[in-house]
């Protein structure tokens, strides 16, 4: 079924799209909405950057230009139809009207919804055309045509709507053919258009239907009024699929025992109905209880009272702690129209957030949605939170539930909420969480092919912690997953490529995330600090001085797309090479351990705090002076294998690879019984589908597989080769190469990047010297060197009287660096790791001439402000896949991290971009995807005034359209 959507007066069809866009997306599939604009444009009003449109103009006591819209449908209707349907809001209502006078003309026209519509001017007045009823195709700058129709016979000082009227009833077309079905939105605080005004559009269809909703001149689009749509849409299409079933009937040839039948039919349709067709084979009776029957009044009263005393008792006893939350709309207890308009059918909901000793990153609240017999009846119970699965386990989540609905089944008839929380409060802090992970994951099954190893191979195998895996299938698969990465590099594959397959919930802003791992000592606190430019991670020669993680936000530098960016303005500052400064969150967390993925040190804590990484350094201690624990060596153990950088590399990349491995493993059993269950064991990392999807398929397992051919496929093997590519496409890893400034750093540092290419164990190395980067910060800040981040040379300023030994040892062990490496590294660090994923930069401004920010020209430059505009003041780096749309709604909103302020208000109407270097300009939907060709986006809105009055929806007036929406 296709849908012609009008969009009101003072709107465009990009904004009504925007605006339709919930309709759009409940409706079934089969509907497709297809969006004009109005012919007429309107003058641009004051703060608005496009001009809006309109279905006719008002010339003193005339209407004009309605020929011009008519002709407007007929042209939509012989490129993009014919139409099934017409939705019209406000003036496309009228518009919509006047067309289903014409159904002959409109061919297809069946039904009508139409919402916020007056009756003027009248729609019968609109189709008296010359041509025999087809609009007229002339001059409708001026409206000549229509204007002779309007003025020509008697009224002529009675007014535009009273000559419509009259033409109206003199042509005798006041109603709408009766093949033409219609729903009629209308809204008891409408002021635009009064609710008796759409009644009298309404009264010109035959049985029109008519929801009424409490709101103003909108289409809502709150769940009961969806209801309302879907329920007519519904109608309409089943309409539509009788009357095709009826069309292919009457074509098709009878068989011979229907001919006969037919030839013995009287022509008076008195005859009895054809025999029906022989019913299909009984199937097996199955016993479904019988529905409820409705509460009576006093049942629903009585039910009702029950429980808004408990829930006020609920909100007193939580008055302080802020843990009790009531859901202010009942919830619908079915989709349709009728039980949401029922207040018996009607649910109460509210949450109590839950106690937990644990500490948690974000909070965990018990959900509870009350039947309409409740407390006869059990509520439903829920767990709501933002915790991936290693953080809250689906056995802990079940544990905690299944209290809860236990402490109710013991409470029928009585309250139960208070109970039931009390009870999960109890599960989580006895332990309940530890006991039902143990008891899920005890005893954890072999391995898919451990029983058919060999005795050879099971030799090579590693027992570590009681956990027994294939090491050299392991280390293969890093290899072999190293290799597909490095072959496919350059054919433009990766994130940018699966754009498509990226849910909106993957979209938008990317607030970076530069996870920091190592095992303890190597340098990964000081290197937090020096990328924060803070001091807020204590530091000490000793393991774990790290327990809880640290978190900072820290800056990268953004490759400019020309060398003219250099020269423009950045709001967080550029590099002293002139790269723009980005920011990024920056998280440190405790020293890993051999063994830390089977928990050992503060291994699985620590490992799960990486989850929301989107990259990750590992900070190596290259000079080789401590052990895999992290204790310091000295003397001539300080270079022994133990301390041995490349181990070091090794071995960390393994335990990651371990971690992942290990918490599929232990679901083994689970997943060979439903193999569609192994893409949801990697949806806890924060990975979206399309990149499970590539890492299983680059593996070689396929979910999609029935349960016998998974357990004859899959191998140890292929599991281990899709961590491993899971790995580099979900957590890329670059190595900081630290401690170059300490004796021997230097020459090990050489080695690595001999003998890293071909591992696999890392994408890509930068030396570091994070010590000799805190000194210099320091010694900045205390005034004593002049230092810029990233520069390649400081000056000493002012030297210290006391210890001024100590400060020029200091001096030279930085120059040392400076002068070999061409910096501290600490910068280039932040920078390679975004690049191992790269974010789509863009560059939004309000003139893509003067590059100047958006909304520049409303807010102007003061006398104390800058004597020029910046240019390219802002970049945001953004996830691959993300639209012109989602830039549009982060510019109105703002991020919330708060890294990207609110610049636009109003509404979506029109985006154009170009390339950084000024080339490709062009007009863009919202729904183009951002990338070097519109890396640069003005997006244009017009912003939403309150109605002040129903002149403005006819003659032009400053007041524009109230929003379509709730």
């Amino acid at each position: 079924m296709k849908v012609l959507c009008l969009h009101g007066a003072r709107q465009t069809s990009e904004v009504f799209r925007h605006r339709l866009r919930k309709l759009q997306h409940k409706a079934p599939r089969e509907v497709q909405f297809v969006y004009i604009d109005a012919p007429h444009e309107l003058p641009i009003s004051q703060h608005d950057d496009v001009a809006t449109r309109h279905w006719w103009l008002r010339q003193g006591s005339a209407y004009t230009g309605m020929d011009a819209s008519l002709a407007a449908i007929d042209t939509a209707w012989a490129q993009h139809g014919p139409f099934d349907m017409i939705l019209g809001f406000s003036a496309g209502a009228v518009a919509a009207a006047a067309a289903a006078h014409l159904p002959t003309h409109f061919p297809g026209l069946r039904f009508c919804l139409l919402a916020g519509g007056p009756c003027s001017p009248h729609p019968a007045t609109w189709h008296i055309c010359p041509g025999g009823g087809r609009p007229s195709n002339g001059n409708v700058s001026n409206g000549r045509q229509h204007s002779r129709r309007n003025s020509g016979g008697g009224g002529g000082g009675a007014g535009a709507e009273g000559q419509h009227a009259a033409a109206a009833a003199a042509a005798g077309a006041a109603a709408v053919p009766t093949c033409v079905k219609s729903l009629h939105v209308m809204g008891e605080a409408d002021r635009a258009v009064p609710i008796r005004a759409s009644r009298e559009l309404a009264e010109l269809f035959t049985l029109p239907q008519v929801h009424v909703h409490a709101q103003g001149h909108c289409l809502p689009t709150r769940s009961a009024d969806i209801a309302v749509y879907m329920a007519f849409l519904g109608d309409c299409l089943a309409e539509l699929r009788g009357s095709d079933g009826a069309a292919s009937a009457a074509a098709a040839p009878l068989p011979p025992q229907r001919q006969r039948q037919r030839q013995n039919t009287p022509q008076n349709g008195s005859a009895a109905p054809l025999p029906a067709p022989p019913p299909p084979p009984a199937k097996p009776a199955v016993a479904v209880p019988p529905p409820e029957p409705p509460l009576s009044a006093a049942e629903a009263e009585r039910y009702s009272a029950a429980q808004e005393e408990e829930l006020e008792s609920l909100e007193a006893i939580y008055a302080f702690g802020g843990e009790f939350a009531r859901e202010q709309q009942p919830v619908a207890a079915t989709p349709t129209a009728a039980a949401a308009a029922t207040a018996a059918q009607q649910q109460r909901a509210c949450s109590v957030a839950l106690e937990w000793r644990g500490a948690l990153p974000r909070p965990v609240a018990l959900r509870f949605v009350l039947p309409p017999r409740y407390p006869d009846a059990p509520p439903a119970a829920a767990l709501v939170h933002a915790l991936n699965m290693m953080e809250f386990s689906s056995a802990a989540q079940a544990g905690v539930l299944a209290a809860a609905r236990g402490a109710c089944a013991e409470l029928a008839g009585e309250p139960m909420i208070y109970a039931a929380v009390a009870a999960a409060n109890e599960f989580l802090q006895s332990g309940g969480c530890e006991r039902a992970i143990a008891a899920a994951t005890a005893a954890p099954p072999p391995p898919p092919a451990a029983a058919a190893e060999s005795e050879d191979d099971s030799e090579s195998s590693d027992s570590d912690g009681g956990s027994t895996f294939n090491k050299e299938a392991m280390r293969a698969a890093t290899a072999a997953a190293a290799a597909a990465a490095a072959a496919t590099a350059g054919d433009g594959e990766g994130e940018e490529g699966a754009a498509e397959a990226q849910s909106a919930g993957s979209r938008g802003a990317w607030q970076y995330t530069v996870g920091l791992v190592g095992k303890p000592s190597a340098g990964k606190s000081t290197l937090f600090n020096c990328a924060t430019r803070s001091q807020a991670a204590r530091v000490a020669a000793h393991p774990f001085t790290t327990i809880d993680p640290n978190v900072g936000r820290g800056w990268w530098a953004a490759p400019p797309p020309t060398e003219a960016e250099k020269l423009c303005a950045s709001r967080y500052g550029r590099t002293p090479q002139g790269h723009r400064l980005m920011p990024l969150i920056v998280k440190d967390v405790a020293g890993l351990v051999p063994g830390a993925y089977e928990g050992r040190g503060k291994g699985n804590q620590f490992l799960n705090d990486l989850c929301d990484a989107d990259v990750l350094v590992h900070v190596v201690d290259a000079s080789g002076r401590s052990d895999r624990n992290g204790n310091v060596l000295e003397g001539e153990s300080a270079y022994s294998a133990d301390g041995d950088p490349l181990d070091d590399i090794r071995w960390v990349r393994e335990e990651i690879h371990l971690w992942i491995y290990g918490n599929v493993r232990r679901k083994w059993t689970t997943i060979l019984k439903r193999p569609q269950r192994l893409a949801a064991m990697f949806s806890g990392y924060g990975a979206p589908r399309w990149l499970v999807k590539k890492a299983l398929d680059a593996g070689g397992l396929d979910p999609a597989l029935p349960s016998q051919a998974a357990r004859a496929a899959w191998t140890e093997a292929g599991l281990h080769l899709v961590v491993a590519h899971f790995l580099r496409l979900r957590f890329p890893m670059l190595l900081a190469l630290n401690k170059v400034d300490v004796d021997g750093g230097a020459q090990q540092v050489d080695r690595i990047l001999k003998a890293l290419p071909g591992t696999g164990h890392a994408e890509g190395a930068v030396p570091l010297s994070a010590a000799a980067e805190s000194w210099l910060q320091s010694s900045a800040e205390a005034g004593a060197v002049s230092y810029t981040p990233g520069a390649a040379a400081f000056a000493v300023t002012r030297a210290p009287e006391a210890g001024a030994a100590a400060f020029d040892a200091e001096c030279a062990r930085a120059r040392g660096v400076l002068s070999r490496w061409g910096s501290t590294g600490v910068v280039d660090v932040m920078t390679a790791a975004c690049m191992l994923r790269p974010p789509v930069l863009c560059w939004p401004v309000g003139d893509l001439d003067a590059l100047t920010p958006p909304g520049w020209r409303h807010a102007g430059a003061t006398a104390a402000g800058p004597s020029q505009p910046p240019k390219m003041l802002d970049c945001i780096a953004l996830k691959p896949g993300t639209t012109v749309g989602d830039v549009f709604e982060l510019l109105r909103h703002g991020s919330e991290s708060g890294a990207v302020a609110r610049m636009l208000n109003g509404e979506y109407v029109r985006g154009e971009g170009m390339a950084a270097d000024g080339s490709a300009r062009r007009q863009l939907r919202r729904e183009h995807v951002v990338g070097r060709d519109c890396a640069v986006l003005k997006i244009m809105a017009n912003r939403k005034a309150v109605w002040q009055g129903a002149g403005g929806l006819h003659d032009g007036s400053a007041q524009q359209e109230p929003a379509a929406d709730a």
